[in-house]
């Protein structure tokens, strides 16, 4: 991933990130404050992952998660 941040003055504004995958052709933009939303949202105690299952994907050659809770 590239991440490119900018400001207004001394505001920090917002966030591109760029996946290495589709560099060339997706940008995705976070407001600040979307941003520190989302991560608020991971910080609660129950988005915490207790239970994962993983199964081989043949197509992907990689595994796959079934199923996270």
């Amino acid at each position: 991933y590239w991440m490119q941040t900018w400001s207004e003055g001394t505001a920090f504004k917002a966030m591109l990130v760029f996946s290495d995958f589709m560099r060339h052709k997706w940008a995705y933009e976070f407001a600040i404050q979307d941003l520190m939303a989302l991560f608020s949202v991971f910080a609660a105690d129950s988005s915490g992952v207790r239970e994962l299952s993983f199964h081989w994907n043949e197509k992907k050659q990689d595994y796959v998660a079934r199923y996270a809770r």
